[in-house]
């Protein structure tokens, strides 16, 4: 009897070895697949970073450039202002040649109707 005892506990002992092993496999697994998780979060977030930098320096560009149009919009505002004031009409008008006109001179069209239907 006490050969059989031994031989049960034998195979007693190997089945829960196989079961630890077992539950060691599979607890080697998920904490693979958990690195491996952590590691595909760790270079999303390192991409979303860059990408966020890039973006941040391209709206730096873009501000700095969209100032410089401001800057050129109020120069061209000031110039057709200038070149829309009366002196500088004066001037223009001395300078081709225009004379000023003292006799008006209208037509008359008469009463007829331009238009018919």
């Amino acid at each position: 009897m006490t050969l059989l005892k031994e031989e049960t506990k034998i195979s007693v002992l190997t089945v829960n070895e196989l079961k630890r092993k077992k539950i060691n496999i599979n607890l080697k697994i998920v904490n693979k697949a958990i690195y491996f998780l952590l590691f595909i979060l760790c270079i999303y977030y390192v991409v979303g970073a860059n990408d966020l930098t890039i973006k941040g320096f391209t709206l730096k560009d873009l501000k700095s450039g969209s100032r410089i149009f401001i800057d050129e919009n109020k120069r061209l505002e000031s110039e057709i202002t200038y070149l829309r004031s009366y002196s500088n009409i004066e001037k223009s008008i001395v300078r081709i040649g225009m004379v000023k006109n003292d006799r008006m001179a209208y037509l008359d069209a008469g009463l007829e109707v331009v238009a018919r239907k």
